[in-house]
């Protein structure tokens, strides 16, 4: 795996046939949609950030492209997005608190996203939800880089709550 640090918002990595070998993934597998070759490409960002010594801001999310390269292997470029708003979230840990969470919610027309991942419930609003007192049911936190949303999409069981 070669390293080459374009500017600070920009990593480019070369991978030799070994090395995608090695990740278990193919030019052909790469793809967001492939949870292996997902959770591959971000083990193979996070080891190219620490050889280049670099911690990218993340804000607006991570921008990968997949050129074919050499020996049946690849190059992946990382590209910082531009900032987005922070999106808030609430893990509530108790079904009771997560339901009267849900019927709260229903009652002022506010929509949101649920999931159910390892015992607790996470709520995003869509949209804002200005002075709704999520804190009242759970830790509220920011998904500053839309991680948080999409480690639960693809782990987390999906709710609907209408």
């Amino acid at each position: 795996m070669t390293v080459l640090l374009n500017e600070p918002t920009r990593v480019s990595v070369a991978l030799t046939g070994e090395d995608m070998a090695r990740l278990g993934i193919t030019y052909d597998t790469i793809g967001a949609a492939a949870p292996r070759a997902r959770r591959a490409i971000l083990s193979v960002f996070d080891e190219a950030c620490r050889r280049a010594g670099v911690v990218p801001r993340l804000d607006g999310g991570l921008l990968v492209e997949t050129l074919p390269g050499s020996r049946s292997g690849c190059i992946l470029i990382f590209s910082a997005r531009q900032t987005r708003d922070k999106r808030y979230y609430c893990r509530i840990n108790d079904t009771d608190s997560f339901l009267d969470c849900v019927s709260r919610l229903r009652s002022e027309t506010l929509r949101a996203e649920a999931y159910l991942y390892r015992d607790a419930y996470y709520i995003f609003p869509r949209g804002d939800a200005p002075g709704f007192p999520f804190s009242e049911y759970g830790e509220v936190s920011a998904d500053e880089s839309g991680l948080a949303l999409a480690r639960l999409a693809e782990f987390g069981r999906r709710l609907n709550i209408g």
